[in-house]
């Protein structure tokens, strides 16, 4: 099974100006998941609504550093039919520092909070997320770099992914 971005659609470019953009995740002709977002210079925040395994709604904010590089991720995981007005039944918040990246996640059952080692340049990843693979280009360039080997955080893993960014030029 292949789960593939189809479409990002930058609609503002300006450095002042915020940038929004989305994507649309499909499996076969099944769309799976639904994302958009905005980003500023000091801000990635965004909603993703999937439907896989059940349908649910996620808010994100990240704060970005003067590098560009996401400092706090906050994620609230929302589900049934008042959507993100109905209380959220989990919360994720992913600070990065130095070589630490602190999670902590909120549920029904139970508060839990970790320290998983990272690299510098670490980036949080979300379900359903496309948004944060774009954050990971977006660093590979402003390195002047063809490749990247980024630390991925997903909320809830004992550690870090690393995983190797390869900018394709044609």
């Amino acid at each position: 099974a292949l789960i593939a971005p189809l479409l990002l659609v930058p609609l503002l470019a300006s450095a002042q100006t915020p940038e929004r953009g989305g994507f649309i995740v499909r499996l076969g002709n099944d769309t799976v998941a639904a994302e958009r977002f905005t980003r500023s210079r000091k801000q990635l925040e965004g909603d993703v609504v999937s439907r896989s395994p059940r349908a649910r709604i996620l808010h994100y904010v990240a704060t970005l550093g003067p590098d560009g590089r996401i400092t706090r991720y906050e994620s609230a995981m929302h589900v049934g039919p008042n959507g993100l007005a109905g209380p959220a039944v989990q919360t994720s918040v992913v600070t990065i520092s130095g070589n630490t990246a602190t999670v902590q996640l909120h549920s029904p059952r139970g508060d839990t909070t970790m320290r998983v080692a990272v690299r510098p340049g670490a980036v949080p990843m979300p379900p359903l997320t496309f948004a944060f693979y774009e954050q990971m280009v977006r660093q590979a360039r402003a390195e002047k770099k063809d490749s990247l080997l980024v630390d991925m955080v997903f909320p809830g893993a004992p550690e870090a992914t690393p995983t190797t960014l390869v900018v394709r030029r044609d």
